[in-house]
């Protein structure tokens, strides 16, 4: 099991999850720290996905995934935060270590890396099962599948006839 761990006597934060809030843990950390510590940010995705415009593409007929993704590599190689695509495979508390899975070997054996600081941001998992019926029928614009399975939907209900009129409004 390989172990990645290289603490040259700083301090080591690490950030499970990329999305708004791990991103936002990993800058604000150096930017309060600077290089008094060592940052490393894991993630399954290489993207940051901008949820909050999902509804809007939807809406308009356009696949989120055109839209609504920044590539989250540059934004980590600025602030000098080293990124690892990976699966999360557990977390150790006691031993302060997580183990891992990288993406490009998926299947191979785990990774570990210790900590001295963890930040989880890993964001909500939707419980389909708990609302009888919403798997097979319910609709959310969560994800990138999810946004673009009910825009499909979506247009192919604009295509009956007669055909139903849609409305989508940002803000209060």
């Amino acid at each position: 099991m390989p172990d990645h761990d290289t603490h040259q006597g700083q301090p080591h934060i690490l950030v499970l999850g990329g999305n708004f809030a791990g991103l936002a843990a990993a800058q604000d950390v150096r930017r309060l720290c600077g290089d008094a510590v060592r940052i490393t940010l894991i993630d399954r995705r290489d993207y940051l996905l901008f949820i909050p415009n999902i509804p809007a593409d939807v809406f308009a007929n356009r696949n989120p995934a055109d839209h609504q993704i920044v590539p989250i590599r540059p934004i980590l190689k600025k602030s000098d935060v080293t990124f690892i695509q990976a699966e999360i495979g557990a977390i150790d508390v006691d031993a302060k270590s997580v183990t891992f899975v990288p993406n490009e070997r998926s299947g191979e054996e785990t990774e570990t890396l210790t900590y001295d600081y963890l930040v989880i941001a890993l964001g909500n998992r939707l419980s389909f099962d708990r609302i009888e019926g919403f798997a097979e029928y319910g609709h959310t614009v969560s994800d990138l599948y999810h946004g673009e399975k009910l825009r499909k939907y979506l247009y192919l209900l604009t295509h009956l006839d007669p055909p139903i009129s849609l409305r989508y409004e940002t803000g209060t």
